[in-house]
């Protein structure tokens, strides 16, 4: 393209190739040379008008862009700097709001202002709440770790976020500001979001059918015969002593004593328990130990049982040193017959 551009700019007495002399050589190296007597006709004309609208375009598009490029350069710069001179302000309304948020907490005015009691500690729970577990046992659980301040307000209610973490935690630092002034208002807040996790409590009829399992142990299946009536609750004394008996087989021998002896307290159910309990683990090691003692013992092989003793009895000797078997029913190998017509062979 340079080529064709410097012939040009000599022909018109040029120091240097301008962009005209660009233009030209690149339209006469994709043109072509110039025909002076030929006739352009209406298409080449039309392709080459919208060869140059399109140049055109794009002149003036590279323009616009150039002036909205700086003018969104000044605009940043003066953000920028506006940005600089407040952002000491900034951080100081941040840290002010951070701090108003971290001192702010459900309770009152007046129980934050209130104090402790005396030789009053934060106890330690056994177990916390998660927004998981039972919300009617934790607060059984709560109550009876603070049982000597039920009486204070204020312990029994700051005392409260240390048996929560996790979601639980989240929920309490959550509630509104000036809502919380005794610890009833705090239970029913709490109740209210977490009663959906309490376990129903079974019923009576629970205790009817009820089974021991296939070779369940004595004290397993009573083991879970008082879980199950302490979940229930306030069972009568009979109905527990015929749900206990009712699981039972009718060879079982506490099943025969308590047909024969008919408890009727639970302090003579449980000693009765506590008997077979014991007699069954005695039988049971008992058992375990002569499995043990009978796989310890040397095994004896059949030849050791079928084997002959070497050293035979000798047989009796007679007079002539000749041997004598005694055995029932037989006689002499080579004994003499006396033969008469009666027993003779045939010939």
């Amino acid at each position: 393209m340079v080529n064709f551009a410097a012939p040009k700019a000599a022909k018109a007495v040029a120091n240097s190739v301008s962009m005209t002399d660009l233009e030209y050589a690149k339209d006469k190296i994709i043109m072509g040379s110039k025909c002076r007597s030929a006739v352009i006709s209406d298409e080449t004309r039309k392709l080459t008008a919208f060869r140059e609208d399109d140049e055109r375009r794009d002149r003036n598009n590279q323009q616009r862009n150039t002036r909205s490029d700086n003018a969104t350069e000044s605009k940043i710069r003066e953000l920028e700097e506006k940005i600089r001179k407040l952002s000491g302000t900034g951080e100081e309304d941040k840290l002010a709001e951070f701090i108003s948020e971290a001192e702010r907490t459900p309770f009152t005015q007046e129980l934050e202002l209130r104090a402790f009691p005396p030789n009053c500690t934060l106890p330690t729970f056994p177990s916390r709440f998660d927004d998981t577990g039972d919300a009617v046992e934790h607060l059984k659980m709560y109550s009876m770790s603070l049982i000597q301040w039920k009486n204070y307000e204020v312990v029994m209610c700051k005392f409260f976020p240390e048996s929560l973490e996790g979601e639980a935690t989240k929920w309490f630092y959550n509630l509104a500001p000036g809502t919380i002034d005794i610890y009833e208002t705090l239970v029913e807040a709490f109740l209210e979001t977490y009663m959906h996790n309490s376990r129903p409590r079974p019923r009576v009829n629970m205790l009817f059918t009820l089974a021991r399992r296939f070779r369940e142990p004595l004290r397993s299946w009573t083991d879970r015969w008082r879980n199950l009536c302490t979940e229930i609750g306030k069972v009568p004394v009979d109905q527990q002593i015929f749900g206990f008996e009712n699981a039972l087989g009718r060879s079982d021998p506490i099943w025969v004593a308590m047909f024969t002896e008919k408890p009727q307290t639970l302090k003579e159910m449980r000693k009765m328990q506590e008997h077979f309990i014991t007699l069954e683990e005695i039988q049971e090691e008992s058992r375990y130990r002569g499995v043990q003692e009978a796989s310890a013992a040397p095994k004896s092989t059949s030849d050791d049982t079928q084997r002959r003793p070497e050293n035979r009895p000798s047989p009796p000797m007679r007079g002539h040193g000749k041997k004598e078997w005694i055995d029932k029913g037989k006689r002499q190998r080579h004994e003499a017959r006396t033969y008469t017509p009666l027993n003779s062979p045939l010939e």
